[in-house]
């Protein structure tokens, strides 16, 4: 079996891979930092009633017709806006991780987390309207932190999934923000825009603070590590490979095309949700029930954080195969009870929905890292990240809003329908994960050991390569 080459990780001594106090408590602080500013963009059907309220857009409806259609495109192309531009700022987020390493990318998400609150905040106290700009920012912003957070994982060797599951869950909890937002405001009569000012510069001193911290030269070290080509002189077969190269050879593999088809359609569904569970909550219930359930679902959603222990458990210990069966499986679930009229199954569904989307992303970078490795790992999830952007961008703003709320009057039928077949394609990738695993077992089983040292050290064989001049 002939090795495709892999691009060498940096290796830590063994001083360096104790799990000290100060590097416990460095966990600690990068969860809060997540928590704190990661995935605010991911609240936004709380934020979504504040601006309503506020009767933002309300000039383009009709005062004597509830539904507005016109009202809720423009108020999506916010929330859609960011998305895009969190998944195209994934792909730069992730070859820039690659390339500058980890406190550069954490500082340019920084500045434009900032930024994107700031104009937020200077939208709600004056007549300029730049919710669509703040909004690409904080969005923009979201890869960036997340990236360069959840690369940590690599300081703590044999917990990197459940590192990367800490980070994920923090990130899914942070979705709370806008809902915490709007609890100040209903409560206090304060102003939106003061809170995001003050809220975009607390999330900037934060920033300072992961700068100033002891393990800075750890970080630094490994994020700056020079990730020349690797020739290995004991392995005639293996020759010298360029970055790009590799990147090249790695999406031309079975290995990624199942991932990416995975990864397309569960993130294009779950990323869609938080946009839309406004109005199809409506369309089921009405209006003013709608929104206290939309209420619901905004304190349900961070309550992933409580599936880190299960998240972790299943990626380390249980392995690919199982936990993407189990994802599988939750992904289903939720497609299927989405379309049930109940409101207590819609309550559950928020549940699932959040452990799903929990284990969704940490799967997701667990899957590439112990595939292709973590030199690789930000450049492809980028590029995966952009296709998933443009994809979300339509069927969020063209089929889940423009066609369903004005062809279809708000009928969520054809969409649940669409998303339930969708989403059982994605049982192939365990399945895929099963029948690779047993075929590599039987190959290092019948191997010579001059054969098992060439299979050390690769993740996947030339054979499943996708052939293309």
């Amino acid at each position: 079996m002939t090795e495709l080459p892999q691009l060498e990780d940096t290796h830590l001594d063994k001083e360096q891979k104790k799990i000290t106090p100060q590097r416990v408590a460095f966990v600690v602080y990068v969860a809060f930092a997540t928590f704190l500013c990661a995935g605010v963009i991911w609240g936004w059907s709380a934020l979504l009633l504040i601006l309503e309220k506020n009767g933002l857009y309300e000039n383009l409806c009709d005062t004597e017709n509830k539904i507005c259609p016109e009202r809720d495109k423009k108020l999506n192309l916010i929330f859609t806006s960011g998305t895009f531009a969190f998944f195209f700022s994934g792909l730069f987020g992730g070859i820039s991780l690659d390339r500058f390493g980890s406190v550069k990318v954490y500082g340019v998400g920084s500045f434009f987390f900032t930024l994107g609150f700031i104009i937020f905040g200077a939208s709600d106290l004056s007549e300029f309207n730049g919710y669509i700009a703040g909004m690409v920012f904080l969005g923009a912003s979201s890869p960036c932190l997340l990236y360069s957070l959840m690369s940590i994982g690599r300081f703590y060797p044999g917990w990197e999934s459940t590192i990367i599951g800490i980070v994920n869950c923090c990130f899914d909890a942070s979705a709370i923000m806008f809902a915490i937002f709007k609890l100040i405001v209903d409560g206090t009569g304060a102003r939106l825009g003061t809170i995001f000012i003050i809220y975009g510069f607390l999330c900037f001193y934060l920033a300072v603070g992961v700068f100033a911290w002891p393990e800075l030269g750890l970080w630094n070290r490994i994020n700056n590590h020079k990730m020349e080509p690797v020739e290995e002189h004991s392995k005639p077969n293996t020759k010298q490979i360029s970055f790009l190269e590799l990147i090249r050879t790695q999406l031309l593999t079975l290995d990624y095309l199942f991932f990416f088809m995975f990864m397309i359609v569960s993130v294009t569904w779950v990323s869609t949700y938080p946009g839309v569970v406004t109005l199809q909550l409506a369309s089921f219930f009405g209006k003013s029930k709608g929104d206290q359930l939309a209420t619901i679902f905004n304190y349900i959603l961070p309550a992933g954080i409580f599936a880190i222990p299960g998240v972790g458990y299943l990626l380390d210990r249980k392995g690919l195969f199982i936990s993407f069966l189990v994802l599988a499986s939750l992904l289903t679930a939720w497609s299927i009870l989405n379309m049930i009229k109940i409101v207590g199954v819609q309550i559950l569904n928020f549940l699932i929905y959040t452990v799903t989307r929990a284990l969704l992303y940490s799967a997701l970078v667990s899957y590439l890292v112990q595939t292709f490795g973590f030199s690789s790992m930000g450049a492809i999830y980028g590029l995966s990240s952009l296709v998933c952007g443009v994809s979300v961008f339509l069927v969020s703003q063209y089929f889940l809003v423009e066609y369903t709320q004005v062809e279809l009057k708000g009928d969520y039928k054809i969409p649940g329908i669409v998303q339930i077949v969708t989403m059982a394609t994605c049982y192939a990738l365990p399945i895929y994960v099963f029948f690779r695993g047993r075929r590599r077992s039987t190959e290092s089983m019948t191997a010579s050991p001059s054969q098992l040292n060439l299979m050390e050290g690769s993740q996947f064989s030339s054979d499943e390569s996708i052939e293309m001049n």
